[in-house]
């Protein structure tokens, strides 16, 4: 595979960017706008929608004019190569993306600052360790950090909310395009 840098179609990046605005519709988050924001995409893939979730934190959870650390995740090294040449960084200096091919149940290891954001794309929870994984991310996520995670099955659904009913408030869940997605508050 080339090295080359990959265009994404700006129109899909907008079709993640208004699914994001959907599936936060009508929620208050109980946080105030913040300078510098650190995020996490778990299971972030090619970052298709590393995009989105960078407009969606810049929009709602950081002041005018902050910047953003922004990490993504997977363990699969060649998606993270292509991550690399995806990203279109539309933000400038305000976001500073970094790809990381490492076990997500050692986030914890790795992010040690403290997230105020955490997506989470597609765990397969009856193969992958989410419970450890949840467990690592949670020991990082800040009192009042944000967490968003989309699935494929419902059965996924019921697993990540008994992973962190203890120090989460469900915020919203329900199906955004092909997805069922949940947002949650850190408590």
């Amino acid at each position: 595979m080339s090295k080359d840098k990959i265009t994404l179609d700006p129109t899909l990046v907008q079709g993640y960017k208004d699914a994001y605005r959907r599936m936060f519709g009508g929620i208050q988050l109980v946080l105030e706008k913040i300078a510098h924001a650190s995020v996490a995409s778990i299971g972030c893939g090619t970052a298709l929608d590393a995009e989105a979730q960078a407009y969606f934190v810049l929009e709602n959870m950081v002041k005018d004019g902050g910047l953003m650390n922004f990490t993504g995740i997977d363990i699969e090294a060649s998606y993270i190569e292509t991550a690399k040449r995806v990203i279109r960084n539309d933000y400038g200096k305000r976001v500073n993306y970094n790809f990381l091919a490492q076990d997500a149940a050692n986030v914890d290891k790795v992010l040690r600052d403290g997230l105020d954001a955490v997506f989470v794309s597609h765990p397969d929870v009856r193969r992958d360790p989410w419970k450890e994984i949840i467990g690592a991310a949670t020991k990082v996520h800040k009192k009042g950090g944000i967490l968003v995670a989309t699935f494929a099955h419902g059965y996924e659904l019921d697993e990540l909310i008994r992973a962190i009913e203890d120090g989460y408030k469900i915020l919203r869940t329900g199906h955004e395009r092909s997805n069922i997605f949940l947002v949650a508050q850190r408590n």
